[in-house]
C-alpha cells in the first residue's frame, strides 16, 4: 500500500508534536536526538558466581528511547542444565534488570560510522559536539590530538573529533582495522579462545602501544641517547637502551617514577674495560642528565662479556682470608688493601682491581642443603634496593648512615651477592640475625609515625632496610640455626676453655633419632652437671663500647645496671637466659650465689681466684681495670627441658661460653661518633659460642653445680689428643 497526501501530513504533524514533547526545534533534529539516545551493550562473565566461564560474552543488547531493553542471549554461554534450547531475545524494563539474570558486567558497544567501519568511543563521547572544545577533548581521547572540525546541520554549527571528516573516518578505520587483524591472529593462534577473549587481548595491546607513544613523546631521552647519573658522589654514564611509562625492572629491582614520569632501562658504560653493560641499570628521568662522555655505540661487539672481568678481579676465599683479617688488613694497611661496598676491597695499588671475597661455605653446613641456602634472598635484596632508590630520589636527605659506613657496606654486599648468585660467609649472616634481633628489641626497625610518607627520613627505619629487613632477619636465623645444629653435633677444637674429666661429642648428647638428652651416655661431673638442683655461671655479658651498629651504638653500663632491678624482679615481665636468640628460656638470671669451695674462673682469658663462701653478683664494674666497665651477669641453668639439659652439658665441658644481651632503647643522644644509650630495659642474655655472640670480650665460666667440682684447666684438644 502506498502512502497518500494525507498519510505523509499526519506523520509530518506526529513528528512536530514528538519535537515539542522532547524540546527540539525541528523534526530532524528531533530524530537525530531521539536515536542519540539508543544505547547498545554486551554482559560479560567476570567472576565464578554466573552462569558463564571467565571472559564469556553472554549475551547483546539494545536500549531502545521509549519501548525498553532487549537482549539477545548467547545460549552456547550457560550451561548444559542452565542453557535454552535455542536463540531467545528477553524484554526487560531496564539493563540492570537484565544484567540481574547474567550477573556479569555490562560493557558498552561501539557504534557504526556508516560505512561498515566500528569506532571505539570514548565514555559519553558522540560523533557530534556543539561545543568545539568537547569534540577537542574527544579526539585526545581517540589518540587524534585535540583537532576538531565543523558540520553545518539544519543552521546550526556541531563540531565532529579531528582536523577533517576524512582523518576521522581515516583514524578510527585504520584503529578498526588494526583491531580486527590482531583478533583474527590471535584465534588463529588460539583456536580455544573465545571472540571476546581475542578483543580483550588485542585492545589491552592496543591501549599498551598508544601508552609507549605517549611515553616516547614526554621522554627527554630516546633509544641510543647518552646519558649521565651519580652513584656514590661520582657521575656514571651509559646509553637508552628502552624508555618504559612510569616504572622499569632490572635484575629483581623495581624503578618507579613520579606520576607520568618516564623509567629508562640503561646499558652502563663501564671504563675499567672500556665497554658498555647490557640493560643492568634502570633511572626516572629526574634523576638523568645529558652525557657528554665519548661512549660507544649500542653495537654488539660494544658490550662486555663476564671474561672481560677475569683479569680485573682477585678473588679470595676463608681458604686464604677471612672477611675480617681483609677488613683488619684494610684498616692497619691502607697502603695495600682499601675497603669498599660489596664484601669487596680495592686493590691501593690497582684500584681498578676489585678484590672480591667468596665464601667457602664448610662442607659441614653443606650435608643436607646445597649454597643456595646462603645466598641473600629475593626479599633481603629488594628492601637493599629500597635504599638505593631513596638515594637516586632524596640525596643527602635519606638519613641513617645510608650512603657511608657498616650499614651502606652491608647493603652492597647483600645486593651484590644476591645478584651473582653467592653465598655470603657464616660470619656475616651471624651480625645479620644479630643486628636484627638488637634493633627489634629496641623497635627501631618500625617507622615512625612522624616519618609517614617520607621513610628514607627515619634512620632506623633505613639501617632495616640496609641489613635486608624482615627477609634479612628470617633467613639469618635460619642460617644460624643450622650452623647452631650442625656445631652441637660435631666435635670442636676448643683452646683455653674449662673442662670436666667426661667430654660428650655434641652429637652423642641425645638418643638416637630424637632431641632428648642421652642421660645414660653420662658419666660422673656431666651426670651430675645435669641432676643438680642448680647450675651457675658467671661472666662478662656486655662491656661499654662502640658496636657495629648503623650507625654505631655505645651502651653505658650505668644504663644496663640501672635495668638489673627490672630484668630480676619484674613481676610481669622478667629477664631471661636464652639460647638462639629466639627466646627459648633454659635459665634464669641471679643477683647473686656463694660459692661452695675454692674456685677458679677463666674468663676472657683472665683468671679470677674465689673461695669457699665468696659471693658472686651482677653488677657493674671495671673488673680487669682496662677503664671499660663490664655488665657482670650470675645466671642459674635450669634441668627441666631438654634444651636447659643440653646448655648445662655444652657449658660443661666448654662449648657454649658466651653472652649477648638484648636490650630495649629507652633514651638516648647522638654524638659524633654515634648513639648513646643512656637509659634502657634489659629483657634477655643469650648464651652461645664465641662464634655465636656479638659482644666482644664477653664470656662466662660454669662456678658450680651443687658440691665441689673438680675442674681441668687445660687445652680441649691436647685433652682429647
Amino acid at each position: 500500500m502506498s502512502a497518500t497526501d494525507d498519510d505523509i501530513a499526519d506523520l509530518s504533524e506526529r513528528l512536530e508534536q514528538k519535537a515539542v514533547e522532547v524540546g527540539a526545534r525541528d523534526p530532524v533534529t528531533t530524530k537525530a536526538r531521539f536515536s542519540d539516545e539508543v544505547e547498545l551493550f554486551r554482559i560479560v562473565q567476570t567472576d565464578g558466581d554466573g552462569p558463564g566461564d571467565m571472559g564469556d560474552e553472554l549475551g547483546v543488547g539494545v536500549r531502545f528511547p521509549d519501548s525498553g531493553v532487549y537482549v539477545d542471549w548467547n545460549v552456547d554461554a550457560w550451561p548444559d542444565d542452565e542453557r535454552l534450547s535455542g536463540p531467545h531475545v528477553s524484554e526487560y524494563d531496564s539493563i540492570d534488570d537484565a544484567n540481574t539474570v547474567a550477573q556479569g558486567e555490562i560493557e558498552e558497544l561501539e557504534i557504526s560510522a556508516g560505512d561498515g567501519t566500528m569506532i571505539p568511543m570514548p565514555e559519553d563521547a558522540q560523533l557530534l559536539y556543539p561545543d568545539e572544545g568537547q569534540a577537542g577533548a574527544a579526539a585526545q581521547d581517540l589518540g587524534m590530538g585535540d583537532a576538531a572540525h565543523a558540520h553545518e546541520l539544519d543552521g546550526e554549527t556541531w563540531y565532529m573529533p579531528g582536523e577533517s571528516h576524512d582523518a576521522f573516518i581515516a583514524a578510527v578505520s585504520t584503529e578498526g582495522e588494526e583491531l580486527d587483524a590482531c583478533v583474527e591472529s590471535v584465534l588463529e593462534d588460539n583456536p580455544d579462545y573465545s571472540e571476546s577473549r581475542a578483543y580483550a587481548i588485542c585492545n589491552a595491546q592496543m591501549e599498551s602501544k598508544a601508552d609507549d607513544d605517549a611515553v616516547d613523546q614526554k621522554a627527554e631521552f630516546g633509544v641510543g641517547d647518552p646519558v649521565r647519573w651519580t652513584w656514590d658522589g661520582e657521575p656514571v654514564h651509559g646509553r637508552v637502551a628502552e624508555v618504559r611509562p612510569e616504572q622499569a625492572t632490572v635484575s629483581g629491582n623495581t624503578i618507579t617514577g613520579d606520576e607520568d614520569e618516564p623509567v629508562y632501562v640503561i646499558d652502563e658504560y663501564d671504563d675499567r674495560v672500556g665497554m658498555l653493560r647490557r640493560e643492568n641499570v634502570a633511572k626516572p628521568e629526574s634523576s638523568l642528565n645529558e652525557s657528554r662522555a665519548d661512549l660507544p655505540e649500542r653495537r654488539e661487539t660494544n658490550y662486555a662479556a663476564d671474561s672481560e672481568y677475569d683479569s680485573l678481579t682477585t678473588v679470595v676465599s676463608e681458604s686464604d682470608f677471612t672477611p675480617r683479617e681483609l677488613d683488619a688488613l684494610a684498616d692497619d694497611h691502607p697502603d695495600l688493601l682499601m675497603k669498599c661496598a660489596g664484601g669487596e676491597w680495592l686493590s691501593a695499588a690497582d684500584p681498578a682491581r676489585p678484590v672480591i671475597y667468596k665464601a667457602d661455605i664448610p662442607d659441614k653446613y653443606l650435608a643436607e642443603r646445597d649454597a643456595d641456602f646462603f645466598v641473600p634472598n629475593d626479599g633481603m635484596a629488594d628492601a637493599a634496593r629500597k635504599v638505593e632508590e631513596w638515594e637516586d630520589e632524596h640525596g643527602d636527605d635519606v638519613a641513617g648512615g645510608a650512603s657511608d659506613g657498616e650499614g651502606a657496606r652491608r647493603r652492597a654486599q647483600i645486593i651484590e651477592h644476591h645478584d651473582r648468585g653467592e653465598p655470603l660467609a657464616i660470619e656475616y649472616w651471624e651480625e645479620i640475625a644479630n643486628f636484627h634481633s638488637r634493633h627489634r628489641a629496641q623497635d627501631s626497625h618500625e617507622l615512625d609515625a612522624e616519618h609517614e610518607g617520607t621513610p628514607w627520613e627515619d634512620a632506623g627505619y633505613v639501617s632495616d632496610h640496609n641489613w635486608g629487613s624482615d627477609a634479612g632477619l628470617e633467613q639469618a636465623e635460619r642460617v644460624m640455626d643450622v650452623v647452631e645444629d650442625v656445631e652441637q653435633e660435631a666435635a670442636v677444637t676448643l683452646e683455653g676453655a674449662v673442662a670436666t674429666e667426661q667430654r660428650v661429642a655434641p652429637d652423642a648428647i641425645t638418643e638416637a633419632d630424637t632431641n632428648k638428652v642421652d642421660l645414660e651416655a653420662l658419666e660422673g661431673e656431666l651426670s651430675e652437671a645435669v641432676e643438680a638442683d642448680d647450675f651457675y655461671i658467671y661472666g662478662k655479658a656486655s662491656i661499654e663500647q662502640w658496636d657495629a651498629d648503623d650507625p654505631p651504638t655505645y651502651i653505658q653500663m650505668d644504663a644496663l645496671e640501672g635495668a638489673l632491678d627490672r630484668f630480676m624482679d619484674s613481676e610481669h615481665s622478667p629477664g631471661i637466659i636464652s639460647r638462639h636468640h629466639q627466646d627459648i628460656p633454659v635459665g634464669t638470671p641471679v643477683r647473686e650465689f656463694e660459692f661452695e669451695s675454692d674456685t677458679t674462673l677463666e674468663i676472657d682469658g683472665d683468671t679470677y681466684e674465689f673461695e669457699a663462701g665468696d659471693t658472686a653478683t651482677s653488677h657493674v664494674e671495671d673488673a680487669d681495670g682496662d677503664g671499660r666497665p663490664e655488665l657482670w651477669l650470675a645466671a642459674n641453668i635450669g634441668n627441666d627441658t631438654e634444651m636447659g639439659k643440653k646448655t648445662r652439658i655444652l657449658s660443661a665441658q666448654g662449648d657454649l661460653n658466651g653472652f649477648s644481651v638484648t636490650v630495649h632503647r629507652n633514651e638516648d643522644e647522638m654524638t659524633s661518633e654515634g648513639r648513646m644509650v643512656t637509659e634502657c630495659d634489659l629483657h634477655a642474655v643469650t648464651i652461645g659460642t664465641d662464634e655465636q655472640i656479638k659482644n666482644k670480650g664477653s664470656e662466662y665460666d660454669v662456678a658450680s653445680f651443687k658440691g665441689p667440682v673438680r675442674r681441668v684447666k687445660d687445652v680441649i684438644s691436647g685433652l682429647l689428643g
